[in-house]
């Protein structure tokens, strides 16, 4: 277990664009996505960008613990890592939903995101077989966040209004709340 450091908001990398990683990949990309997932699971979050932890590649994991992944989600996977990600459709619907992030306040403080409720996401595996994959609700949400941070995006930056922040502790404990 390799559970790295995750920079905080103030940091110049969250704001930079990451780079695409080259196939085949070495063995230092391979673990980097081993130690997103150490990373990830060690401050309980359901997403991580390599960003994060101060690596500037096109790399991020998401996952739910089985415990935790909600009954109505279609998603197949518990765990996904993935390498030089891309959107390739958004879906015309919209819906808000409460996100938080491990790099800001370590994951304890949380806003309103809207985003588009499904999406298609292509990307590459370690082993470079390219996937396209088709997520809905909270899948697509983590995906959609992660890849804004690859981007030098922030979910305080896609809030309609970023003086609605809530504390972890200040939040409703009847919602389901996800940091990414």
């Amino acid at each position: 277990m390799t559970v790295q450091k995750t920079i905080q908001i103030g940091n110049p990398k969250l704001r930079q664009v990451c780079e695409d990683v080259s196939f085949p990949l070495s063995e230092q990309d391979i673990q980097l996505g081993y130690d997103l997932v150490d990373t990830m699971d060690s401050a309980g979050l359901v997403g991580e960008a390599a960003v994060q932890i101060g690596v500037m590649k096109r790399v991020f994991v998401m996952g739910l613990e089985k415990e935790k992944k909600d009954e109505s989600d279609e998603n197949e996977f518990e765990l996904c890592i993935c390498y030089n990600p891309t959107i390739t459709q958004f879906s015309d619907k919209k819906e808000f939903g409460r996100e938080g992030c491990g790099s800001i306040a370590y994951g304890k403080l949380f806003g309103q995101v809207e985003r588009p409720k499904s999406i298609e996401l292509e990307y590459y595996d370690r082993t470079g077989q390219k996937h396209v994959k088709k997520f809905d609700g909270l899948f697509a949400r983590i995906a959609q966040h992660e890849i804004d941070h690859l981007d030098g995006i922030l979910f305080l930056d896609r809030m309609d209004d970023p003086t609605q922040l809530y504390d972890i502790d200040e939040l409703p404990r009847k919602t389901d709340d996800h940091t990414e």
